[in-house]
């Protein structure tokens, strides 16, 4: 369809107005394409000029927004004026419609971008002041553009460079004066007729400017917008919008005065404010203001955070006074659970710097305002009285208290996990009958999250904890026996150093197992006692494999199933080996003898074969490390049971090789066992390897490519396996490079990309020259080549290692050598090129010091290359006004091609890529 206006306009009114959805796909993309492409910018003008109806406006604003910030570069720099002065245009004949609010703010955008990147537009911010003052219609758009301005300057996708980047900076440094003069102003006119969302954008346009700490602050300060804002927070009858605008206002300027020296006035003002909203705070709790009783907890929360240092450093002292503390303990007096986790951020900070002090005299002064918090976190993580049933492991509270859980085990390293819990046990003891159930499940609770880092040799509180334990009643509140069920599992290791104590809790155990709604954390709490006290359950090993055995009478769901399997592995692998070839038939044949009748039933009867699966995975990666026992020659006491359990699992890939699930299910037993008997099991490989092609080739799932990688992990050493494995990956190519021909197929299969990469990275360390011979390699090479574009972390880091485990490989002295040779070659210039662009305009910025090693180890390889490669790729970088000036890519070619290291090389790339991003 040609791109006209009237087709663009047709197009549009598909996408919003057509009922059928096909019609409204394809218009989708043709739009999508029309974006893209250059005339997007004439058409989208155009549009907003002629202003045919809502929707094609809208449109015009969003391809012109996002053309500015993608595109930029498309634009000559003689038609930059002109854009500008339409843009200006186009706001202000659409700001008297308030339909057009959607309009305006992508318009707003688009010009803030425009400024930011125009480096002929020199002061934008003072020229937009001064000339959307005059008219108080524009001052709403203004406000937004002024703003966004700031926020803009960070954002990555704009790609500013540091070099435009550091002069808009000079710049907002020269206008922020008119810009509060401008605000302050505009709240004075505003608060003069109470319209509450301008003041509210005028707010929030101060806090943009203090977050880029481009004002005065003294200046803001004392200004009367400052004591206005400060007024709107302190007032708990605020309008709601201005109110939340005010805290992120005095938010951002508490981050600002962390620096003291320089924010001294702001520090004072804010210190005496914050601490002054202490009522204002009880009056919304009192009026059940949630909205803005979590407002002032978020305040308390940046204030005591930017007071931490002071409140460590000189407690009790000015700007370290302890009430601070006090204030933010008070925002676990409400109900709302989430006003206290607005806290938690704090809390850990305290503890993290209180256990770098390691000062016990420290410790004893903070040590009661940490114990009144663990006593508010105990009242908070009650469940409801009216609850029946256990709490859902994905329900939000159940979150909390997991939340809870992590916090408590940083924060009791100040009072001690003993005093912790002999104070929580003491008050559950005080309350006694007057204690409800959810009120000791809390404590119960509080006290599981530390029980394991109470002391061994503890014998007055423990006890006591376990009997009471033991001694419930069935009658007591299930929510109660499942939390001691779970503290009982948290004791395993005092358990292991008190060995009387094993037999009645085990009996306890066994009982809970029969209960559906207590097995899955009975199982749990059996796991943990199995991995603590692995010799002493040796004794009860054929106690949990008839428990095992008879699971339905038991009652134990899948997830307790798995527990008990992994618990009796754990016992079965400190055992000697004949018990472990007993022991793991027995164990085996449970699972397998489910796999099998589930092979051997009708197709059209559905099975799940998952659980039993993840139970033979458990069993074997147990016994992984008993290979190092196994005295040479000797035979693994696994091997007999992998024989017979190995075609059964195969039977179930093939049976489910549709189900990527299953699949990898199956890849990951069969990996443990690998892992478990390593080169005894090496006259099924070839057999292995066979099957596991033959699957690939029908459904491409890059689990098994990972299974390739576990074999030459374990059998590359073995050189009679050699042309096997590199056949394995030879075979392996044909479909992946199907799947993945082409950028976008590559995007969509970032898993693949992964394993294929990590598998030749293996062969790469262990079987080079035949990899290098392969006729797949060079394939291989292009492929990695085309994923330098991607931005998955975990594929672009298998690529980038794969390339540098190549290099390297120029160092081996082979004939294989010459192969690598030809290659880089033929696709040096390219590789250079895609690592350079990957650095800078990619996603890939975690890998920069990956990608660092590559271009070093080509610099290694071929001084002189390296050296016309990196000048070729540098001299078709981008080179408009934004990015590297010519003398920083010289230093920096300089830099790289002299370099003496690699860090060398990792320091250049990353100063590069800052005046790109």
């Amino acid at each position: 369809m040609e791109t006209s206006l009237e087709n663009v306009s047709r197009a549009i009114n598909v996408l919003y107005h057509n009922p059928d959805t096909t019609a409204k796909e394809k218009a989708s993309a043709w739009l999508d394409k029309l974006q893209q492409s250059v005339i997007a910018w004439k058409i989208s003008d155009e549009l907003l000029q002629q202003n045919i109806d809502i929707e094609s406006s809208y449109f015009a604003a969003q391809t012109m927004r996002t053309k500015i910030q993608f595109s930029f570069h498309e634009l000559p720099g003689e038609s930059h004026h002109q854009l500008r002065d339409s843009l200006l245009q186009h706001i202000t004949r659409i700001i008297t419609d308030e339909n057009n609010s959607i309009i305006l703010t992508q318009l707003c955008l688009a010009l803030a971008d425009f400024a930011l990147q125009m480096t002929s537009w020199e002061m934008s911010t003072r020229d937009l002041i001064q000339q959307m003052s005059q008219n108080i219609q524009l001052i709403p758009a203004l406000l937004e553009i002024v703003t966004v301005l700031p926020e803009e300057v960070y954002n990555r996708s704009l790609r500013l460079g540091e070099n435009r980047r550091n002069d808009v900076l000079d710049e907002f440094s020269q206008v922020a004066p008119t810009v509060l003069q401008f605000l302050d102003s505009c709240m004075k006119f505003y608060d003069a007729s109470d319209d509450a969302r301008m003041q509210s954008k005028i707010i929030k346009c101060l806090t943009s400017w203090l977050s880029v700490d481009l004002m005065n602050t003294s200046k803001v300060a004392r200004s009367d917008l400052f004591t206005s804002i400060i007024s709107f927070l302190g007032n708990p009858w605020t309008p709601s919008m201005i109110h939340e605008s005010a805290s992120d206002c005095v938010c951002a300027a508490l981050v600002l005065i962390e620096n003291r020296r320089v924010h001294k006035d702001l520090t004072r003002v804010l210190f005496d404010s914050v601490h002054a909203l202490i009522e204002p705070y009880h009056l919304s709790l009192t009026a059940n203001d949630a909205d803005k009783c979590s407002t002032y907890c978020r305040v308390f929360t940046e204030f005591a955070e930017s007071f931490l240092d002071d409140i460590i450093e000189n407690p009790d002292r000015k700007l370290g006074s302890l009430h601070t503390l006090d204030v933010i303990l008070k925002c676990l007096e409400s109900d709302d659970y989430e006003m206290a986790e607005i806290t938690f951020n704090f809390w850990y900070g305290l503890a993290e710097k209180l256990e770098r002090k390691c000062n016990e005299n420290l410790n004893n002064l903070f040590a009661p305002y940490i114990e009144k918090l663990i006593s508010g976190l105990c009242r908070l993580c009650r469940l409801q009285s009216d609850s029946s049933g256990i709490i859902e492991d994905d329900d939000d509270f159940s979150d909390f208290r997991m939340r809870i859980s992590d916090l408590m085990k940083d924060v009791v390293v100040i009072v001690g996990s003993l005093n912790c819990f002999r104070k929580i046990f003491n008050d559950l003891g005080n309350q006694a009958s007057n204690a409800t159930w959810n009120m000791s499940e809390s404590s119960l609770f509080v006290m599981s999250t530390i029980a394991k880092d109470v002391c061994l040799d503890e014998i007055e509180i423990v006890p006591k904890v376990i009997n009471a334990i033991l001694n419930l009643s069935d009658e007591t509140h299930i929510a109660v026996r499942f939390t001691s069920i779970r503290l009982i599992g948290e004791f395993c290791d005092w358990v292991d150093k008190h060995p009387q104590t094993l037999e009645p809790i085990l009996n306890f155990l066994l009982k809970c197992l029969r209960q559906r709604e207590l097995s899955t954390v009975a199982a749990a709490a059996l796991l943990n006692i199995c991995s603590a006290c692995t010799y002493q359950m040796g004794f009860h090993f054929d106690g949990l494999l008839h428990i095992i055995r008879n699971k339905q009478l038991f009652n134990i769901s899948d997830e307790a199933a798995i527990s008990l399997f992994k618990g009796s592995a754990l016992i079965l692998a400190k055992m000697s080996g004949e018990r472990i070839h007993d022991g793991a038939m027995k164990l085996c044949e449970i699972p397998a003898g489910q796999l099998f009748q589930g092979i051997n039933s009708d197709e059209s009867v559905r099975i799940d074969p998952a659980t039993s699966l993840d139970c033979l995975t458990v069993i074997f990666r147990h016994q992984t490390n008993l290979d190092l026992s196994v005295k040479n020659g000797q035979t693994h006491p696994c091997i007999f049971v992998i024989q017979q359990v190995w075609p059964i699992v195969f039977d179930i890939c093939v049976r489910f090789q549709h189900d990527v699930r299953i699949v990898e299910k199956c890849c990951k037993c069969i990996r443990f066992m690998i892992r478990c008997v390593g080169r005894q099991l090496t006259p099924l490989i070839e057999q292995l390897v066979d099957q596991i092609v033959k699957l690939y080739g029908v459904h491409q799932h890059s689990c098994y490519l990972y299974l390739g990688s576990v074999l030459v992990d374990e059998y590359g050493e073995f050189q009679e396996c050699h042309k096997g494995l590199i056949a394995m990956l030879e075979a392996f190519c044909g479909p992946t490079f199907l799947l993945m021909d082409g950028v976008d197929n590559l995007r969509s299969h970032p898993d693949t990309v992964e394993d294929l990469f990590r598998l030749c990275i293996k062969l790469l360390q262990n079987v080079t020259a035949l990899f290098l011979q392969s006729s797949m390699f060079k394939s291989i090479f292009q492929c990695a080549l085309a994923a330098c574009a991607l931005d998955h972390q975990d594929a672009i880091s298998a690529v980038v290692k794969f390339f540098y485990e190549l290099i390297r490989c120029q160092r081996i002295e082979s004939e294989a050598r010459s192969f690598l040779v030809e290659c880089l070659d033929e696709f040096g210039a390219s590789l250079m090129n895609n690592l350079i662009k990957a650095c800078i305009f990619g996603q890939a910025t975690f890998m920069i010091r990956d990608v660092a090693d590559v271009i070093y180890e080509l610099v290694v390889y071929d001084r002189g290359l390296a050296c016309f490669w990196l000048e070729n790729s540098l001299r078709i970088l981008p080179s408009s006004g934004i990015g590297a000036s010519q003398e920083q890519l010289s230093r920096f070619h300089k830099a790289v091609t002299g370099a003496g290291s690699k860090g060398d090389v990792f320091g250049a790339i990353r100063v590069l890529g800052r005046l790109y991003r």
